[in-house]
């Protein structure tokens, strides 16, 4: 509301493509509506175990939770606007912008989401919207070396986990909620009008938004964010070891600190220390500081006399529940052979994996990621 009041204030008139009124919303941060007085009964339960979130903003106009999406991406806009994430160029700026070589303006999508709970299955604790930029249409404005970033892989977490523990080193781990955000872009970044949202000039005119923040989705966001963290956390005395560049040593004070992206996982020996670092990292980025480590990057971590018990049950229930094989049933899943590799290539049948695809009810390439 604040960002209407102050677009309306400068001349620019704002309102959703399909005429939506915008004024004070009943929601929760989280984009839910609440109702009621017992916060549990007003939690909404997904029946359906092969529901998926919508992909595009079209289809998610027609889906039945479409309200709480949009109360999601109200909750999201005004997030990034807060954190003075755009500016809005005028029709002749960007024409003077193109005209000194400047890149052409990169698309927005809105990418949805919706997280369950983690104890009772079918639980939404939020339904997710996210602003996310056409990446895939900047690769060749920028170099190798300046679009990827390194992440830890989970061999890498278990280690740095178990020599911990051989140490008697604590475990806590964090979350950057909209960490992209704290990383400029190395480029002028200029984008074509939000979908839904569409900001106009006094001519009427659709306005161009400028990034001077990185979003989700940018081809160089990840190694951006990456270089942030790492300056970050040399500053503060920690050392980035050359074996592996997301794993971080702090031999004075006895921590280690493993970088999953926007996820981090901290090891300490003393309270005091794990203190001061939360100070440092919450005055300097929004953190979720999320307690001892208990399920961190998919696994789940139970504490022991012995150390950690590691285990993926709550991502496999889910997975099972989604094809249709949580009481251990068997489902169709597709098979076909190609002579001479003995299995099918999906990438290079595309209207063969379409059709089973359709067939099956699941994008195979996702279930055989995630699995």
């Amino acid at each position: 509301q604040q960002m209407i009041n102050e677009l309306y204030s400068n001349g620019y008139e704002w309102q959703d493509e399909e005429g939506e009124e915008h004024g004070e919303t009943e929601t929760s941060v989280n984009g839910v509506k609440r109702e009621g007085k017992d916060e549990e009964d007003k939690r909404i339960t997904i029946s359906d175990p092969q529901y998926k979130p919508p992909k595009h903003r079209h289809n998610m106009s027609k889906d039945i939770y479409k309200d709480h999406y949009r109360a999601a991406e109200a909750t999201e806009l005004r997030k990034l606007h807060d954190k003075g994430f755009i500016e809005y160029w005028s029709e002749e700026k960007y024409q003077t912008h193109l005209e000194q070589g400047g890149n052409k303006a990169v698309p927005f999508r809105w990418a949805y989401n919706v997280k369950m709970s983690k104890q009772d299955l079918g639980r939404v604790d939020i339904f997710k919207a996210r602003l996310a930029l056409r990446g895939d249409l900047q690769k060749d404005d920028f170099e190798p070396h300046e679009k990827y970033a390194p992440t830890a892989s989970q061999e890498v977490i278990r280690t740095v986990t178990m020599i911990g523990l051989m140490h008697d080193m604590n475990h806590h781990q964090y979350d950057a909620p909209c960490a992209f955000l704290n990383a400029e872009p190395s480029k002028p970044t200029v984008c074509t009008p939000i979908p839904g949202y569409t900001i106009r000039d006094t001519r009427g005119r659709a306005m161009y938004p400028f990034l001077k923040k990185n979003l989700y989705g940018s081809v160089e966001a990840g190694k951006r964010w990456a270089d942030v963290v790492k300056d970050f956390l040399l500053e503060r005395g920690f050392t980035q070891t050359i074996t592996d560049p997301t794993v971080f040593v702090n031999k004075e004070r006895k921590m280690t600190c493993v970088v999953y992206v926007d996820d981090f996982s901290l090891g300490f020996k003393e309270d005091r220390d794990r203190i001061w670092l939360e100070k440092e990292m919450s005055e300097a980025y929004e953190m979720k500081m999320e307690g001892p480590i208990a399920n961190y990057v998919g696994v789940r971590y139970t504490k022991t006399d012995r150390g950690y018990f590691m285990d993926q049950e709550l991502r496999v229930r889910a997975l099972a529940a989604r094809l249709g094989i949580k009481k251990g049933m068997n489902t169709r899943t597709p098979y076909k052979t190609v002579k001479p590799f003995g299995k099918l290539e999906l990438d290079d049948h595309e209207e063969t994996r379409k059709e089973l695809e359709k067939t099956y009810g699941f994008h195979l390439r996702n279930v055989i990621g995630e699995m």
